[in-house]
């Protein structure tokens, strides 16, 4: 069942008697749940997202600054005409 007053045991009176306790404790499990969902939720929607944190990387990194490109813009397969040092700037 999915409720936390079914008994498996009607007849046992300890069980009845615990019943309320176990409410109670599955309620605090419950709101720390909840507590613990909100945090990792404030923690993920922060303003430095994953795009702000690329875009902050690409402009303050000392190597994004040197390659002068994202690396997702560079062909880095090879190819007839010429090596990957002529498509990296080595300023």
């Amino acid at each position: 069942m999915d409720s936390a007053f079914h008994l498996r045991r009607p007849y046992d009176l300890m069980a009845l008697l615990e019943q309320e306790w176990r409410v109670r404790n599955i309620d605090t499990l419950y709101k720390e749940l909840v507590s613990r969902k909100a945090a990792i939720d404030k923690q993920l929607s922060s303003p430095e997202s994953a795009t702000d944190l690329e875009a902050h990387l690409y402009a303050h990194d000392p190597d994004c600054l040197q390659a002068g490109r994202p690396l997702t813009d560079t062909d880095l397969y090879p190819s007839l005409a010429g090596g990957i040092q002529d498509r990296i700037r080595w300023d």
